[in-house]
């Protein structure tokens, strides 16, 4: 058991590296949340077309940003182990000692890592806009929340990429997944 979680770590600690190494991807995905709050936010704001029982636009539409951008990168994670497969790496990852599933799990949590960045810069930006976060404690339990299901997505997303031969395939197979979620996510489906 200790050597599993051992594994997972490594995992963890290495897609955590590539973050540290290239940070700019991080601030490259925060670009649309970023126009979604400050334009779109702003725009809806000032017409007041849209009822929130009497929140601030900004304030009622912060959240469902936040949770779409941050399962959206867990969502397509799994076109890195198509990458991966292409380049040659995964066949050198398959060959060390890790079981399979920690390889797995350990990037599934990485990915969670990752929506936790998203949520981080995400909340930056909101803040500065003047977005009030009316019960921290919500606020923490819905960032774990948000951590495990876009664990859960990034672990559905390796497996469904592990069945794919080509990034295209997959991406299509992402788009179908993201079309109605994102529709629930934003309300649109009771």
């Amino acid at each position: 058991m200790v050597n599993v979680i051992s594994y997972m770590a490594t995992m963890l600690e290495l897609e955590l590296r590539k973050l540290k190494n290239d940070r700019m991807e991080l601030y490259t995905r925060a670009i649309q949340p970023m126009l979604w709050l400050v334009l779109y936010g702003t725009v809806i704001s000032r017409i007041r077309a849209i009822p929130t029982g009497g929140i601030p636009y900004i304030d009622y539409i912060t959240p469902a940003i936040i949770i779409q951008s941050s399962t959206f990168i867990s969502i397509f994670y799994g076109l890195t182990l198509v990458w991966e497969r292409e380049s040659g790496i995964l066949k050198k990852l398959i060959t060390t000692p890790l079981p399979r599933y920690s390889i797995v799990i350990g990037r599934s949590f990485a990915s969670g890592v990752r929506s936790l960045f998203q949520i981080l810069i995400i909340t930056i930006i909101a803040l500065l806009l003047g977005v009030k976060f009316y019960n921290v404690f919500y606020f923490i339990i819905a960032s774990l929340i948000i951590f495990f299901v876009s664990s859960g997505f990034a672990s559905l997303s390796v497996v469904i990429a592990s069945f794919m031969k080509t990034r295209e395939r997959f991406m299509g197979i992402g788009q179908a997944i993201t079309c109605p979620y994102s529709l629930l996510v934003m309300g649109c489906i009771p």
